[in-house]
């Protein structure tokens, strides 16, 4: 089975490193040896250390992530999986490293990952690492995750993670204006701006500089901008003079971006379904496979003039019909049913009435009797 090694910005075949491993006394299937990083571990001095690192957290803990596709399986080291559920590896597998050296299977835990706003929930082989987490191809495709090495982030669900080089991690910068610019007065610009250092990441969010006394009456837009020598910068004057912004001078602040959540890009609907169906099968969406979902799909397509198209599509069918046997039992009449909010309502009427007629009965009475008193 061969293997690739990344050089640079390009992929080339490299030696061969899996092998079959030799089945266990249990009769189990035999499985193929499993690679881990693509540095060799017992030499680190024969290759340059060319992967990419994010920060996550395991539980409530943060964890710097190696994220390695050249690493078939994901494992972590021995003090992060302290504490989680264990079991006991398969004697079956086995983990080689690039310069072919064998690397033990201390455990197997179950642990809970989460990248950005997404956990992940998985069973990871404990080894004798120098990274605390390897995140391999084996998360990576359970996900469908992706990784581009050029702008160095992780695509995982509707969310991009910004990766960094080890020991280069994300930092602030400064924004400078880039060369001299006059503001009109009630008006707002776009000023070029000079970072003094780079974020380390691809994407950063423009801020008002904090705990600083920016010229009177401007002010900076939150603007996302991507890590450059020089970016783009809103700039407002609400003042009714002319501000005049000399080049050199601090204009806003800039903080790196670590996670970006990107719009839900909907697929046009498979041809056949109408928006209602549409709308159903991708309400169905999250709790089914890729593979499901395209049977699904295909299934209410092909059958799609069965299926109502809205509210008003039921109509009648005499193909069915339903019976209830109640045997020799009369029919039962019962008396109109008031709903419990018009009972009281009901009341009301009902001891309005019975007064207004008492009242009639009673005043008529003392007329009669007062009509025979009087004669």
């Amino acid at each position: 089975m061969a293997t690739q090694k990344q050089q640079g910005n390009k992929l080339e075949e490299g030696p061969t490193v899996g092998k079959r491993a030799t089945a266990g006394g249990d009769g189990r299937t035999p499985a193929y040896a499993l690679r881990p990083p693509h540095y060799a571990l017992t030499d680190m001095t024969e290759k340059v250390n060319t992967s990419l690192v994010t920060q996550g957290w395991v539980g409530d803990k943060p964890c710097q992530v190696t994220v390695d596709t050249g690493a078939y399986v994901t494992e972590v080291r021995l003090d992060i999986a302290a504490g989680w559920p264990e079991r006991q590896p398969n004697p079956d597998f086995s983990l080689q490293t690039v310069s072919g050296g064998s690397l033990p299977i201390l455990n197997e835990v179950l642990l809970t990952l989460t990248l950005g706003r997404q956990p992940i929930t998985m069973w990871v082989f404990v080894a004798n690492i120098t990274d605390e987490l390897i995140l391999g191809l084996d998360i990576l495709r359970a996900y469908d995750a992706s990784v581009d090495i050029g702008r160095q982030t992780l695509r995982l669900a509707e969310e991009e993670v910004s990766l960094w080089s080890p020991g280069v991690g994300p930092r602030p910068s400064s924004l400078l204006v880039a060369k001299d610019l006059v503001i009109p007065a009630r008006s707002e610009g776009i000023v070029m701006a000079r970072m003094e250092n780079h974020l380390g990441v691809e994407n950063g969010l423009v801020e008002q500089i904090p705990q600083a006394h920016p010229p009177e009456g401007i002010y900076v837009a939150r603007t996302l901008v991507q890590d450059c020598q020089e970016v783009p910068v809103r700039v407002m004057n609400v003042t009714h003079k002319n501000q005049k912004l000399r080049r050199g001078s601090p204009l806003a602040h800039c903080e790196p971006v670590t996670l970006v959540a990107l719009p839900e890009m909907r697929q046009p609907p498979a041809p056949g379904l109408t928006p209602k169906l549409a709308d159903g099968t991708t309400a169905a969406k999250p709790h089914l496979s890729p593979e499901e979902f395209q049977e699904l799909e295909d299934l209410v397509s092909e059958y799609a003039d069965i299926f109502a198209q809205d509210n008003e599509d039921y109509g009648r069918t005499n193909k069915v019909y339903h019976r209830i046997d109640t045997g020799d039992a009369r029919p039962i009449r019962q008396p109109l049913r008031v709903p419990l909010a018009k009972q009281a309502e009901g009341i009301y009427k009902l001891s309005l009435s019975w007064i207004i007629v008492q009242t009639r009965l009673r005043t008529n009475s003392f007329k009669c009797v007062h009509k025979v008193i009087i004669k």
